[in-house]
């Protein structure tokens, strides 16, 4: 041994040879001998492996030669070898050799499993021994390199032919590894040499994974399309190219956001369009026009060549060739020497696309297809424009409508993606109202990407100069203002407002609309506006004008009293000029002006009535003394009521209000009742109201006023009670309701003032009102319905108003009083009786006599024999609509019957007649609604009503429209009531039919409730699902509609977390060969193929980038390896592509590509 040893260490390569040669046929003799069946545990062979951290690189050459002569020799396994040789990489400085062992160990292991079609090394576990040695030295990458070119052209045809599929793993390593410190060379290498094998399926699958999110990453990803188009077309292989050309211009983009030259890309895609007649002109506008937006003015003028080259060489759709205007017109506002050339190519482009005949209608894609159809995940920019090209061809003029509706209730982050294509259907469209709905949409985005405008800007431009629509151009140019939300549309739009405004008659004054438009969007405008109106104002002296400018001026006072001082002058002009029939809009809407100010506090109302009380006094125009009436009812809120000034001007007013009341014309009449009621009873002294309404005053009075050296005619603390009852008997019987709201008006701030005392009568109920004060409206009212005898004639429609003011539900009960009246009151007539019992309803929970009426009423339906009749009575409608009350008033046997009759009445016949019993259920839910939700309530009737709607659930059908209402009663009820009563946990028994009523039930408590995580009430319920098949597509389906209804709150994302890990749950469960598929929505496969461009968006937003992604991921990962259709596991595997930028990718890539 020593001579051996000797040997080893001469640094002599023949004699190194010849001890490792002679320690071979130790190893080999002790083995065949049987001396030894464990290499490991022969001296020699630890000797031999010992000597691998020698730096002899000639010794550990010939020693990895041993090695693999032990395996050939079938001395020791390939395994063994290999996990020897991996276990001195970093101790040894020999790489080189125990690669190229590594490389024949390999070699020899394919021929060992030759007939598996099952390659043992991956990424992981067991690890691919050239990227263990890639991890340990980073300098070895040009021998590894060497070696898998070697095994790559093996003699052995089917080492060869296999080669791509072993070698898989370390290429992957190479190319896709995003978080790699190998230098650029070993990945350009190693490309190079995957481009020059038969290794197309591996290339599509690389180039999936590369990413362009960063500058790096985006020149590597450009430099590996880019040499697989140029050896493309060297080989001439027109598929191939052709498939490149959409991810040469996605790359072209993401160079143009980097700050890049785009020219030689450009120039690429131009070789490959001018070589090869394709129909790839569609996608190739898309994208060009999304360069066009973000491009500088530098490279321009390549891509605009581009453009011009696609147009003359390919076929393009007619849709797209205007979303290519689109882009265009948003340069063509801005004149520049840098970008002259470029903007003649544009005008040009602009011109020929609209005067070409040889556009088509139909959408070809046939890059859907083929080898471009495995690369359409490469970025977000080819999903969606592929998708979207594809809809276009589902797209008709019966469905675009319906469409653009769902389009316009996504969310925003969707909206904006699809906004080039709005753009080319908005100027292709030539129907009014297909125009209108994109414009809609379009003006969404802009409010909401504000930066977006200044592209929406030359569209409406554009359309107005092409449009011949009069309702069409009405409607663009309304849209014009809005659009200065951004800076640099200012001057265009004021400059398009001017032209407008230039002209005559109607459009002229629609041009000063617009300026106010445009003023309400940026208050910076309002020179422009104040400039129009001035000089409309003075020099335009139609009656049109001075209604549009008084309208203009209204607004401003309104919307910007602040700059209203300087109108002053133009509401006086208006006033002093618009006296004739043509000026009477004008002169209510300068009215409506002043008003406005007085509000504002920008001018007294003191002073401004004095000025106008001359001209006011004497006018007889309708419109103007209606426009009056408003003004004067809001004067009680412009002056503090105390003030001397305040007396003064409510006395004059309330004189002319009066003399309006008496008039023949019932529209001022009422306009002027309307304004009394704004005012208090304080403020209104006997001498105001006209004569007619006036009764002899009382006695006392008389004395009072004796006594006080007063004479009668002079007594004004306030209109003595009998007069407002006369004001009903002699008001026009048109306006008898207005004058009963002015009396339910003061009786409303009558009640506010009663303390509660009022309603406390320990010895009884008064018999009358008389403890009132004489002033009290209650008092007179009151008492004028307790005095109606029906032996002796009265006023029956007064007394009918009396009931409705008293029926009227103010914010306290009206003051105690015994009810026993209403009786009487009730025969007059049916609609007295109904004002009677909702009398009685409202004041039962402090008057037992108004208890006493309403329980008569509820007695009528202890029984259900004649209960058809009833109903038809409509009494219990009035019973319904004051549940609420009854509830809190009532004893729990006295409402018990009502409730029960009538709701088991309802339900029995709900399909059983015309609808009646329809509306009945309807009412019934809606009161026990309000009940439910009034805290004051009885606490056993709010027993006996949440009883009775739990019992109900066994017996309706909430699939049926006819019992929606149910929901809205159940989700009155405490949401841990709900729960429990839909937990199939407590019931007996699990009938379908109610395990879908508490689906519903609950996925309402989703939608409606606001409550912490309200989609976490679903998941008791798909625990139970999950084992019965049955209820599963109903369960999801209404998942999917709760989804939709929450998808914008917060909390929606950790649900859907949780809703997947369920499901991961029980997918160990299935069986390969048990697969039933149910679909819950249309369009499944087109679903599948939108599921990554969902989320890749949802990536976008903040909270699931950085919360709920990762989570997501994995996810995707597991359940594209799980037993489940293939149509999913495509789905999940294309999501996880299309998440690659996101930063958890780095650090799981390894799992994600080792499983593929």
């Amino acid at each position: 041994m020593d001579v051996i040893e000797y040997k080893l260490t001469s640094k002599n390569p023949v004699l190194i040879s010849h001890a490792v040669s002679r320690l071979y046929e130790i190893i080999k003799e002790k083995y065949k001998n049987g001396t030894s069946k464990d290499v490991t545990k022969i001296s020699e062979y630890k000797l031999l492996i010992s000597k691998f951290e020698s730096k002899d690189k000639i010794l550990t050459t010939s020693i990895c030669q041993v090695l693999v002569k032990l395996v050939e020799n079938e001395i020791i396994s390939v395994t063994t070898a290999l996990c020897t040789l991996i276990s001195y990489i970093s101790s040894t400085n020999n790489y080189v050799a125990i690669t190229v062992s590594m490389s024949h160990l390999l070699i020899l292991d394919f021929k060992l499993h030759a007939t598996e079609d099952n390659y043992l090394y991956t990424l992981t576990m067991p690890q691919f021994p050239f990227i263990t040695i890639l991890k340990e030295e980073k300098n070895s990458w040009r021998t590894v390199l060497d070696q898998m070119h070697f095994i790559m052209n093996y003699p052995d045809k089917q080492i060869k032919e296999n080669s791509i599929k072993i070698l898989r793993p370390v290429f992957i390593f190479i190319l896709c590894n995003p978080s790699s410190a190998l230098s650029d060379g070993c990945k350009e290498k190693a490309w190079q040499l995957l481009k020059s094998s038969n290794a197309l399926e591996l290339q599509i699958e690389i180039l999936l994974w590369l990413r362009t999110n960063d500058i790096d990453t985006c020149l590597e990803t450009y430099y590996k399309i880019f040499g697989f188009t140029m050896v493309s077309l060297s080989k001439n292989d027109k598929d191939i190219c052709i498939a490149l050309l959409p991810l040469l211009s996605s790359v072209c983009i993401s160079f143009l956001e980097h700050g890049f030259d785009p020219v030689v890309n450009l120039d690429t895609i131009s070789t490959i369009i001018n070589k090869y007649d394709n129909l790839s002109g569609n996608i190739l506008l898309v994208l060009l026009s999304e360069m066009i937006l973000i491009c500088p003015g530098y490279y321009l003028i390549n891509v605009l060549q581009l453009c011009e080259l696609v147009l003359n060489k390919m076929s393009c759709n007619i849709t797209l060739i205007n979303v290519l205007i689109a882009s265009i017109l948003k340069w063509m506002p801005y004149p520049s020497v840098l970008c002259a050339e470029a903007l003649a190519i544009a005008n040009a482009l602009i011109n020929k696309a609209v005067t070409e005949v040889k556009w088509t209608k139909e959408v070809n894609n046939p890059l859907s297809k083929g080898i471009f159809a495995k690369l359409i995940h490469f970025d977000s920019h080819i999903q969606f424009y592929t998708e979207s090209i594809d809809i276009l061809n589902t797209i008709t003029e019966s469905n675009i409508l319906s469409w653009l509706k769902t389009l316009s209730k996504s969310p925003i982050d969707l909206r904006y993606k699809y906004r080039l294509i709005l753009s080319g259907l908005f100027l292709q469209s030539e129907d009014v109202i297909l125009t209108k709905a994109i414009c809609n949409i379009l003006m969404q985005i802009s409010k909401e990407v504000i930066i977006f405008a200044s592209h929406m800007l030359p569209l409406i431009m554009h359309k107005l100069s092409k449009s011949r629509d009069p309702d069409e151009l009405k409607y663009l140019l309304l849209t014009l203002p809005e659009l200065v939300i951004i800076k640099e549309n200012v001057p265009i739009v004021n400059r398009t407002l001017q032209t407008l405004f230039r002209s005559e008659g109607p459009l002229k004054y629609f041009a000063l609309e617009l300026y106010l438009t445009m003023n309400n969007r940026d208050p910076r405008c309002y020179r422009y506006l104040s400039s129009a109106l001035m000089e409309t104002s003075q020099n335009d002296k139609s009656w049109y004008a001075d209604v549009t400018c008084a309208k203009v001026i209204k607004h401003i006072c309104e919307e910007r009293p602040e700059c209203a001082e300087e109108l002053a002058p133009l509401i006086s002009q208006i006033l002093n000029k618009c006296v004739d029939t043509n000026g009477s809009a004008a002169t209510a809407l300068a009215l409506k002006s002043i008003s406005a100010l007085c509000r504002s506090s920008v001018i007294s109302i003191a002073s401004v009535w004095k000025v106008l009380a001359p001209k006011m006094k004497k006018e007889k125009r309708t419109i103007v003394m209606k426009t009056l009436c408003e003004f004067f009812g809001d004067i009680p809120f412009f002056l503090n009521k105390n003030s001397i000034a305040y007396d003064t001007l409510i006395t004059d007013v309330l004189e002319i209000l009066w003399s309006y009341v008496i008039q023949n014309n019932p529209e001022i009449s009422e306009a002027a009742l309307k304004a009394i009621a704004m005012y208090r009873i304080e403020d209104i002294p006997l001498k105001m109201l006209p004569d007619d309404f006036k009764y002899s005053t009382t006695t006392s009075q008389l004395s009072t006023s004796a006594s006080s050296n007063t004479k009668p005619g002079n007594i004004s603390p306030a209109v003595l009670n009998t007069c407002w009852i006369k004001m009903l008997e002699k008001v026009n019987k048109m306006i008898l309701n207005a004058a009963g709201n002015v009396l339910i008006s003061f009786i409303t701030n009558e009640v506010k003032n009663f303390r509660s005392g009022i309603y406390n009568w320990p010895h009884g109920e008064p018999n009358n009102f008389k403890y009132l004060p004489e002033r009290s409206i209650i008092r007179v009212v009151g008492e004028h319905l307790r005095r109606i005898d029906g032996t002796k004639p009265f006023n029956e429609n007064v007394a009918i108003e009396c009931l409705r003011i008293f029926a009227f539900k103010y914010p306290k009960p009206l003051p105690n009083i015994n009810w026993n009246f209403l009786h009487k009151t009730s025969e007059i007539s049916h609609k007295a009786k109904e004002y009677s019992l909702t009398i009685a309803c409202h004041h039962s929970v402090i008057s037992s006599s108004a208890r006493n009426i309403v329980e008569h009423y509820l007695s009528m339906f202890e029984s259900d024999k004649n209960i058809k009749d009833l109903l038809e009575s409509k009494e219990h409608e009035i019973l319904y609509s004051n549940l609420e009350i009854l509830c809190e008033a009532m004893q729990i046997q006295k409402i018990k019957p009502f409730l029960d009759i009538t709701l088991s009445y309802a339900v029995i016949n709900l399909f059983s007649d015309d609808g009646t019993n329809v509306i009945l259920f309807k009412n019934i839910m809606h009161s026990y609604a309000r009940a439910l939700k009034n805290e004051t309530i009885n606490d056993a009737i709010r027993t006996l009503l949440s009883t009775t709607l739990s019992n109900l659930l066994d017996e309706i059908d909430l699939t049926q429209d006819y019992y929606k209402p149910y929901i809205s009663a159940i989700l009155a009820l405490p949401v841990e009531y709900i729960e429990r009563m839909t937990s199939p946990d407590v019931w007996w028994e699990t009938p379908l039919k109610k395990l879908k009523n508490a689906v519903i039930i609950r996925a309402e408590l989703a939608i409606n409730n606001d409550i912490e995580m309200p989609l976490n009430c679903m998941n008791e319920l798909i625990d139970l699902v999950s084992a019965l098949p049955s209820v599963q597509l109903y369960l999801l389906q209404e998942v999917q509609r709760v989804q939709t209804e929450v998808k914008f709150k917060m909390y929606t994302s950790d649900w859907v977390i949780d809703f997947l890990n369920r499901v991961q749950v029980i997918i160990p469960e299935i069986s390969e060969d048990d697969q039933h598929t149910y679909s819950i929505i249309s369009s499944q496969h087109v679903r599948a193929r939108l599921f990554p461009q969902a989320m890749a968006m949802l990536a976008d937003i903040q909270y699931w980038k950085d919360n709920i992604i990762p989570q997501v991921m994995e996810w995707l990962h597991l359940m594209r390896t799980s037993p489940l259709p293939e149509l999913y596991k495509s789905a999940f595997h294309n999501s996880l592509i299309s998440l690659k930028h996101h930063p958890h990718y780095n650090k799981n890539w390894f799992t994600y590509l080792s499983s593929i």
